[in-house]
């Protein structure tokens, strides 16, 4: 996963410590989003439904529930990347489970 670095460096100089720990960093880094294993369920349901191919912001948000306007700063910070302007929903998957999988790393780590 790449990381658009103006956006992590605005975050790290929002905060008020000086130090910050590795479970902090991770959180800092990693996009938020709500109900992700939710999202992944019906997103692995889509793929099962033969949802497959690529799709446009607008219908990737129809059929995930995530807002239109994640999914464009998602790929604003190059966390998701659209050809001829369409996204991948097992790319879309891939991500999510990378970002669910931090995320429950960085519950260990805290």
């Amino acid at each position: 996963m790449l990381y658009q670095r103006k956006l992590l460096v605005k975050r790290l100089n929002e905060l008020k410590d000086e130090w910050i720990d590795e479970g902090e960093l991770l959180r800092l880094a990693t996009p938020r989003i709500n109900n992700i294993d939710q999202t992944i369920e019906l997103i692995e349901k889509a793929i099962d439904n033969g949802y497959k191919g690529h799709y446009t912001i607008n219908v990737l948000s129809k059929i995930t529930a995530l807002p239109r306007q994640t999914l464009y700063r998602w790929e604003k910070e190059r966390i998701l990347t659209r050809h001829n302007n369409q996204v991948s929903i097992v790319d879309l998957l891939n991500t999510l489970r990378l970002i669910k999988s931090r995320l429950d790393e960085n519950v260990t780590l805290s």
